[in-house]
């Protein structure tokens, strides 16, 4: 199928034991279609909910799809995982900078076709090392660890 959820957070999905299995086997159940589009249909207007939001949903770089419901479903596990929200923020701006933060600096393409009103928030900086490379930061702060 070539469809999207766009809105998976915990509230719309369900963990159920596999009631033909003896051993304690899960599945995971998708609910609330509501919001639902076809791959096909290209950009769409932003639905999913903020903590589960792709970081390409965020900067509008690229057309979205089937991997902003995986990123979404990572966000859910971790959540579960850890007890608490993975990115616990109401402000696109600070969650970008703790995607970032996490998982390192955005791939340059990203930051290339990022919206302009959020690509003035990016810088180019070289860094060298032992060897050289390129790296952006956002918000103008290095958000390793």
């Amino acid at each position: 199928m070539d469809l999207v959820h766009t809105d998976i957070k915990p509230e719309n999905v369900l963990f159920l034991k596999d009631p033909c299995q003896q051993h304690a086997d899960y599945f995971i159940k998708l609910i609330d279609f509501g919001n639902i589009s076809y791959v096909s249909e290209g950009n769409r207007n932003t639905i999913t909910t903020r903590q589960y939001r792709a970081p390409e949903v965020i900067l509008g770089c690229c057309e979205w799809g089937k991997p902003c419901d995986v990123w979404s479903v990572a966000c859910v596990a971790m959540e579960i995982y850890l007890g608490q929200l993975l990115f616990n923020t109401h402000d696109s701006f600070e969650h970008l900078g703790l995607i970032e933060k996490m998982i390192g600096n955005f791939p340059i393409w990203m930051v290339n076709r990022t919206r302009p009103e959020m690509k003035k928030l990016f810088y180019y900086k070289e860094v060298t090392f032992n060897k050289k490379f390129d790296k952006f930061f956002f918000l103008g702060q290095d958000w390793s660890f």
